[in-house]
């Protein structure tokens, strides 16, 4: 469950006798596993952010702790990963989708979702979707000092591609020790690779043994 708005999504649709479209979403992808025997025959769009995005904004939104959200992100993360690995290839009903392509790519991605859901782009208002307003936005508290979930106007330095870029190389790293490998596995790439010494070892090893107290 890589954060709450920004978690992965599950979506799936059924064709009835007039081809009606059901769609449904979730933020939290426990029991992914399940889903093709729940829903036989459906389809599953999953929708992954830059782990390290989220953790940033679940702390500014939500308080969140870092470690904790860090390690939330890669268990998640994980459960993606298990379940594409048991689906692989070009008939399989689930669909990955990187926030990131989608803020950067909007129609050329929404054109790839339509066409997997069978469904014609040509019927979609391309327009319309790029002049919708930002949700729940860890920018708004900030801003009003308070999430919210109306839709508001896109500011001139709107990024959302950018929430983590003032992390220090610490929690770079930190990251990087506990999700590093799931972020891989989902196409994303690391500014900071965890370093494998004995030292850093030690190091990261204090700080889960620090959190684990805490939880405790």
């Amino acid at each position: 469950h890589p954060g709450f708005h920004h978690r992965p999504s599950i979506a799936h649709q059924h064709q009835g006798a007039q081809a009606r479209i059901l769609l449904t979403k979730t933020p939290s992808v426990q029991g992914l596993e399940h889903f093709p025997r729940l829903f036989p025959g459906a389809r599953a769009l999953v929708l992954v952010r830059d782990g390290r995005s989220v953790v940033e904004s679940g702390v500014r939104s939500f308080g969140w702790r870092y470690e904790t959200a860090m390690r939330d992100w890669a268990t998640a993360a994980a459960n993606i990963i298990a379940f594409l690995e048991r689906h692989p290839g070009a008939d399989s009903p689930v669909l990955l989708v990187r926030y990131e392509d989608l803020v950067r790519h909007e129609q050329d991605v929404l054109t790839t979702i339509f066409r997997f859901l069978g469904l014609d782009p040509d019927q979609y208002d391309f327009s319309a979707a790029q002049a919708l307003g930002v949700t729940g936005s860890s920018e708004l508290r900030r801003a009003v000092g308070a999430v919210h979930w109306k839709p508001v106007d896109k500011s001139a330095g709107f990024d959302p591609l950018r929430r983590h870029t003032d992390w220090d190389r610490k929690r770079q790293e930190r990251f990087a020790w506990l999700a590093g490998a799931q972020m891989e596995a989902l196409g994303y790439t690391l500014e900071a690779a965890p370093r494998r010494g004995p030292v850093q070892s030690a190091r990261q090893g204090l700080l889960g043994a620090a959190w684990g107290a805490r939880q405790r």
